[in-house]
């Protein structure tokens, strides 16, 4: 681990490299001790070297039953903990959010965590070459788009949320766009929402899993109708949103056509503050990895 106080293992390199990386830099006992992140594809187990949740959470395994963890050397101890996106974790799912190595966003993934807590008003100015006075209030506030969408694919996120408590594949990929809307945004096709709820139920094999379902869906409608409906919404599903919207602008509006999905998480993360009050929890999850 060199003089590294602190190993950290990330998901992706795309954005979870970078986040974790200014926000470690934000804490001043990881700084004092010094820090290093890690992608989880660079890590071998088993053969298998990959990106990506399942592997990350492989590699936990394999450290905590190496009791590899904490490791002493004449310069003091030395951890090795793991960012993971939330996902449904959190959620209603069979997973877990415990663990004093474990550090888990607050929002669904990373890239939420990004945009609902940078400025998404200079981030789709820049994103998609537009003046910031002509970016609309719509597109402004990063966490009202989010809980517009959570409102608007209700249904949507709901079966997602119980297929991946249930393990169901039924065609709701939770990270796809919604197929029970017109255009993905548009108005909720009734019929193929029972469709797709058939489908799902008719896969639930189990007394337990019909439970799971019945929970998955009352977890799901207490955060869809509670104060944080956004909790509930990729950041993907974000970029995907603004991206619509964008499209439905006045046609003399010139806009930067075919942007990729990942630019505007990436100009958003240029301008998040690492000192603002969201950032509170992930340092305190950071303290209980320092005195683990």
């Amino acid at each position: 681990m060199g003089r590294s106080k602190l190993w950290l293992i990330v998901e992706g390199r795309v954005h979870d490299r970078p986040f974790y990386d200014r926000l470690l830099e934000s804490h001043w006992l990881t700084v004092s001790g010094g820090y290093t992140v890690r992608l989880a594809e660079q890590i071998e187990v088993d053969g298998v070297a990959a990106g990506g949740k399942r592997h990350l959470e492989a590699i936990m395994e394999l450290y905590e039953a190496e009791d590899l963890l904490r490791q002493q050397n004449r310069r003091g101890t030395n951890r090795i903990a793991f960012a993971l996106d939330r996902d449904f974790d959190g959620h209603g799912s069979q997973g877990s959010t415990g663990g004093a190595h474990q550090m888990y966003t607050t929002m669904l993934d990373v890239e939420a965590e990004i945009l609902l807590n940078g400025d998404l008003r200079r981030s789709v100015s820049s994103a998609y070459s537009i003046a910031r006075e002509d970016v609309s209030d719509d597109l402004a506030d990063g966490r009202a788009l989010a809980t517009s969408l959570a409102k608007l694919w209700r249904d949507w996120i709901v079966m997602a949320l119980c297929c991946v408590s249930c393990g169901v594949e039924a065609g709701v990929r939770h990270a796809s766009v919604s197929k029970i809307h017109a255009g993905g945004f548009g108005a909720l096709d009734s019929a193929k929402r029972d469709a797709m709820v058939a489908q799902i139920e008719a896969r639930l094999s189990t007394e337990e899993d019909r439970q799971r379902y019945a929970d998955a869906q009352i977890k799901a409608d207490a955060i869809l109708g509670g104060p944080e409906p956004f909790l509930l919404v990729k950041g993907k599903w974000i970029a995907s949103y603004v991206s619509h919207l964008i499209r439905e602008l006045p046609s003399d509006m010139p806009v930067q056509a075919n942007v990729p999905a990942d630019v505007l998480s990436k100009a958003c993360l240029e301008t998040l503050d690492f000192g603002a009050p969201w950032v509170a929890q992930f340092h305190t999850q950071l303290d209980l990895i320092h005195a683990s």
